[in-house]
């Protein structure tokens, strides 16, 4: 047999190569992002496999050896995950936990709390006891050498110095996988189920006298899952121990002596902000952000000619202001506010993703560098680049705003959101100078809460939707629940009303004044797409 093996240095050609060599080879291909031809290195491997079982030869490396066959079952199933292969990956990861005598997370069953807890230990336990006879009998091949982000779906496979250990790791990150790709595929009682495996089987591989460290990715699955459940208060209580718990390891505490939990919008907050005076703002400010180069000048630009366009004629004096990285091309009438190299001043190591650089909106005038205004008792209404303005805005600036409230929409009902009453900030709106502590405790303690909420609107559910309650609103139960849309509502929309895409003001037949494009598709595309463009789009951008 010859094997054409194409490693990421030298393409070479190896006749007879053993299942070792070809998963070694698949293992370079992944490690190199080749994941096309790690998938075909690690199918390869598996042919020679059963070819040698099924002629009752001894194969060297590979005869019926489990530890090394859930390797390469798990790296089959990785690279098959990070191109978006998500049933053919879940079936690889099935054939792991079938190993096991498990069977696959689902989203069957009640869905109680207390039920998929049980499950989960259950699950774990039985991993913790299972006796892997055969992979007493050989050695585990070396690390996977793999990392894990959570925008990756590579996990960390470390062998330690017994098979039973390497096994277990590899079923840990297994469930850690499965839970993203059931988040994916919207099954979210089988990704709670399969991240609570995961975390508990963390806690369990963790030695006695050391700190649990849950991965990254856990922490994100466990929030996001949660939410898809209904029950945002679970991730957000637990978040809230667990950022605690990493600031006090690394202030080295144990009672917690100088150290505070994340802070909340509580009735202190609000009667500390709101005493003496409940005028009116004495302004108003549009604000946007621009970060990168994932959006041009144009955003901007078509952003604010859109709000001008539909503000009452009898509106007084607007700012627009965009923090932004680069201003060039951004019109001159738009105060523009330099981004710093960093977020926050202890962020800990690498950038984090771009959205939390909203939370700048929130920045003191005394934690600003170049405190050179001052926006206090300013009406603040952030709106996302990825936004169309196409009906009046009069009911945005009419809002009631009393020191310390805060509006923004729901994500109930919105399409790519997929789950109930949490928050999503496309659209927000607050008096300045208040809530300075959603950005201060972010500053000082980043590198400890980044690491366990990834989303800035998880953040801003935890500051704003805590259960001591605040002056917090939902836009969508303020005004007109049509006043604003996301696209993908819009469209559901548009099929049950009279207009037509072909319409230019079609969004102002169904009472809709604004419209945010989060995910895909964005503005730009729709309004350049051929035949499949909106018309209105190009009217209104």
């Amino acid at each position: 047999m010859s094997v054409l093996l194409t490693p990421p240095t030298s393409p070479e050609v190896l006749p007879d190569a053993s299942p070792l060599d070809i998963f070694s080879h698949g293992c370079n291909h992944r490690k190199a992002g080749n994941h096309e031809l790690a998938i075909k290195a690690f199918e390869c491997c598996l042919r020679v496999i059963g070819f040698s079982e099924d002629a009752g030869k001894n194969n060297d490396d590979f005869s019926c050896c489990f530890p090394k066959l859930k390797q390469l079952y798990f790296n089959l199933a990785s690279s098959l995950h990070d191109i978006g292969l998500y049933e053919p990956a879940v079936e690889m990861y099935s054939k792991i936990l079938h190993l096991m005598k498990l069977s696959l997370p689902s989203d069957s069953g009640s869905g109680n709390a207390d039920s998929i807890e049980a499950d989960a230990r259950r699950i774990a336990g039985a991993v913790m006891t299972f006796d892997d006879v055969l992979s007493k009998n050989k050695s585990a091949p070396s690390s996977t050498d793999q990392s894990v982000t959570p925008s990756s779906t590579e996990q960390s496979v470390t062998p330690s110095s017994t098979d039973q250990s390497v096994t277990r790791l590899i079923v840990q990150a297994t469930f850690s996988s499965l839970s993203s790709i059931y988040v994916k595929l919207s099954s979210p009682l089988a990704s709670l189920l399969s991240v609570r495996v995961s975390m508990i089987l963390t806690e369990l591989l963790t030695k006695e006298g050391e700190v649990v460290r849950y991965d990254n990715v856990d922490c994100y699955n466990f929030n996001v899952a949660n939410r898809m459940c209904g029950r945002s208060e679970d991730g957000i209580r637990w978040s809230r121990g667990e950022v605690f718990s990493r600031v006090c390891r690394r202030n080295r505490t144990d009672d917690g002596a100088g150290v505070y939990l994340p802070p909340t919008v509580s009735e202190e907050d609000i009667s500390t902000e709101s005493g003496e005076n409940e005028e009116e703002p004495l302004g108003t400010s549009f604000l946007c952000v621009k970060y990168g180069t994932k959006y041009g000048a144009e955003y901007v630009n078509k952003l604010v000619e859109g709000i001008r366009r539909h503000l009452p004629e009898n509106s007084a004096v607007v700012k627009f202001i965009c923090y932004t990285d680069d201003s060039s091309g951004i019109d001159e009438s738009v105060e523009i506010r330099p981004l710093g190299k960093k977020i926050f001043r202890k962020q800990g190591y690498g950038k984090p993703p771009g959205w939390w650089y909203k939370s700048l909106l929130f920045r003191p005038p005394l934690l600003e560098p170049s405190a050179s205004f001052d926006d206090t008792n300013q009406r603040m209404i952030y709106i996302d680049l990825d936004t169309v303005v196409t009906g009046p805005l009069e009911r945005l600036l009419s809002l009631p705003l009393p020191q310390g409230m805060f509006y923004t929409l729901s994500t109930t009902g919105m399409v790519n959101e997929n789950r109930l009453g949490g928050i999503n900030t496309s659209v927000m709106i607050w008096r300045g100078g208040c809530h300075g502590n959603f950005f201060s405790y972010l500053d000082e303690n980043f590198r400890d809460l980044g690491s366990v909420v990834y989303k800035f609107d998880h953040w801003a559910e935890m500051y704003f939707l805590s259960s001591f309650g605040g002056r917090v609103k939902m836009l969508q139960e303020e005004l007109d629940g049509r006043f604003i849309l996301e696209y993908k509502q819009y469209k559901q929309l548009q099929l049950l009303s009279s207009g037509s895409s072909s319409e230019e003001e079609a969004p102002g037949l169904i009472g809709c004044s604004i419209v945010t494009f989060p995910l895909n598709p964005k503005p730009k595309e729709v309004a350049t797409s051929g035949e499949e463009k909106d018309f209105w789009v190009v009217s209104n951008w």
